[in-house]
């Protein structure tokens, strides 16, 4: 602002005036040290504030502040007020117009040396071929990195179509199929029935420290997910489907206390019953696995397939350590789970397409 009052207005709606600030360069030192400089912002000004600033605090060496004008009507706040919008347009103007004056020598040497490589490239053969190279290595290194970085954008849509093609190869291994064999007149005709189908799906909420722990799919009834389904990993066993929605599934893990699978010695094909006592859930125990057959540290537990909605031969962790149980006659074992729970996102639903025929079958001994 003016030191004289009739001029404050006039002020306002000019750019900068140096009158005052022309004056103050006389003072000494110390009288600089006293004198504030304010500026108030309004649209009229906008513009200039960044110079006045570098002037202020570069050559006089007064300390400077800015204050937003505050209006006493709404006619003066039309008139005075800037725009934020417009008030951020032009300090980023601003600036990069003061940015390009600074550093324009830069900016001409290297359009002047591209023009001078383009000239060499032109007129020399083995120049040209020699920045050519040079060049396409450049573009191909960028583009190389600009692809891994694209890549990884689209890992999850890559993890879902590998989740679905492993889902229609599981339905396809001999596993998922049941042999049947009918001998007439010493010729032998085998023939292949499928029995379990798999139906990819994404984990999005879990427990794994709580006693009695269960994951939520997002596949439901809607894509063919059935209560007692088994459910499985690309590593190993996870547990069985005990409800479901239209679209969603909620499936008791095999870290449950009322675990209780089927499952064999894969090297001895000795059987037992897992269950989780609870605690680590890296770690579950088998029992009823007979003392009678040697087991050794590092056995592979699978399932047995006596447990009808689960398949045979899935793999559900290593033996860690194991005692003799005098008393029973059979092992107590602790074991390590093959899957890490912690860090699973895509399961299977298995689908035992002939659930309906045992169900029949038992339901029928049950009444007798």
């Amino acid at each position: 602002d003016s030191l004289k009052k009739e001029n404050n207005d006039s002020n306002r709606k000019k750019s900068i005036n140096y009158n005052v600030l022309q004056n103050i360069e006389n003072l000494d030192e110390e009288q600089k040290k006293k004198i504030v400089v304010r500026t108030v912002i309004t649209k009229y000004n906008i513009d200039d504030v960044a110079k006045l600033k570098r002037y202020v605090q570069g050559e006089l060496k007064i300390k400077y502040i800015t204050t937003g004008y505050l209006p006493n009507s709404k006619r003066e706040f039309d008139e005075f007020i800037p725009i934020k919008d417009e008030m951020n347009y032009k300090l980023k103007m601003n600036n990069l117009i003061r940015f390009l004056k600074r550093y324009y020598f830069i900016f001409l040497f290297l359009l002047l040396e591209g023009v001078a490589i383009y000239l060499i490239s032109c007129n020399s053969y083995h120049q040209g071929s020699a920045i050519v190279n040079f060049a396409n290595n450049i573009a191909g290194s960028v583009y190389e990195q600009s692809n891994k970085i694209t890549k990884y954008f689209y890992l999850a849509s890559v993890n879902e179509a590998l989740s679905k093609e492993n889902a229609m190869l599981r339905s396809q291994i001999e596993n998922s199929y049941v042999k049947f064999t009918e001998k007439e007149m010493q010729v032998e005709d085998t023939i292949y029935k499928q029995r379990f189908t798999f139906i990819e799906a994404t984990v999005i909420s879990k427990s794994i420290n709580k006693s009695n722990n269960y994951f939520m799919l997002n596949k439901g009834v809607s894509n063919g997910v059935m209560k007692d389904m088994c459910v499985i990993t690309p590593n190993g066993l996870l547990g069985s489907v005990v409800n479901a929605t239209s679209n969603f599934s909620i499936v008791m893990t095999v870290l449950h206390q009322d675990t209780k699978i089927a499952v064999k010695n894969k090297r001895t094909q000795a059987t037992g019953t897992m269950i989780w006592e609870g605690g680590d859930y890296r770690v579950g125990q088998i029992k009823e696995m007979p003392s009678s057959i040697p087991l050794k540290k590092g056995d592979t537990l699978v399932t047995s397939g006596y447990s009808r909605n689960y398949p045979e031969g899935i793999e559900v962790g290593y033996v860690k350590t194991f005692i003799k149980d005098p008393s029973t006659g059979f092992f107590n074992i602790e074991f390590e789970f093959s899957a890490d729970y912690n860090k699973l996102e895509y399961v299977y639903v298995v689908k035992n397409l002939f659930k309906v025929e045992q169900d029949l079958l038992e339901k029928s001994i049950a009444d007798e």
